[in-house]
């Protein structure tokens, strides 16, 4: 009896002293592909380490749930393109089923899973990145964040209102925008189809001609469905 009972305490204090370390091992995100120094957690610390570094942030908000979101992590995430080009921004995940998540969700107006947004090192927000799209178009849609003179809104406004002169690849990200996943938008949800409509005329006459196409089928599947939501389809 003596004996069982020490191998029984010996077994129960590996255990424990197992899960101990465990608990304290750092670990990669359970529910992303690995190969990505992904930030959890405290979003306000990943922004210092952006603007420490003087590197880009993508915020990254899925759930495990969300075929979409799935999607994105096996054509997006697990390709070593992205893992290559990660090491020139700061990638933050964030599991929007968690309480923590859902206050960032509200601070930054997402508005559908799984939402990706794109911020300077200053915490400005450029871009939202298309959830929908395959890996060339969203590494081109992430590469021309990177490097824009102007946040998305900005050109939105500059391309509505006659402002500033809208370049080709300005046009690029305003066709790639993820419509469906910001809640802030300038423009109100009934006037989406509208708006898309008028910048896919305006990208064509200024010879975006494949721009104003993917546009022009957004504003069309807006219109029928009446779900701005719906514009992350295509």
């Amino acid at each position: 009896m003596q004996t069982s009972l020490r191998k029984l305490t010996a077994a129960w204090l590996l255990a424990t002293a197992s899960a101990t370390f465990a608990a304290d091992a750092p670990r990669e995100p359970v529910h992303v592909p690995p190969g990505i120094a992904w930030q959890q957690g405290d979003v306000d610390a990943a922004f210092a380490l952006a603007k420490r570094t003087g590197k880009p942030l993508l915020l990254y908000w899925g759930a495990v749930w969300c075929p979409s979101c799935n999607q994105v992590k096996s054509t997006v995430f697990s390709q070593q393109a992205f893992r290559a080009r990660s090491s020139f921004f700061v990638p933050v995940y964030l599991d929007g089923d968690t309480e923590s998540a859902q206050k960032v969700g509200e601070r930054f107006k997402v508005h559908g899973y799984p939402t990706m947004i794109l911020f300077r090192p200053d915490g400005t927000e450029v871009t939202r990145l298309p959830g929908e799209a395959d890996l060339d178009r969203y590494m081109r849609a992430l590469s021309l964040g990177m490097n824009a003179a102007h946040p998305v809104r900005q050109t939105l406004g500059n391309a509505l209102k006659g402002g500033a002169p809208v370049t080709r690849d300005e046009w690029r990200m305003l066709a790639d925008y993820s419509w469906e996943t910001d809640g802030a938008l300038p423009v109100p949800g009934e006037r989406v189809a509208e708006t898309l409509q008028t910048l896919a005329q305006r990208a064509r006459a200024a010879g975006a001609t494949g721009d104003a196409q993917r546009l022009e089928l957004k504003s069309v599947v807006v219109a029928a469905s009446g779900d701005p939501a719906q514009a992350g389809a295509l």
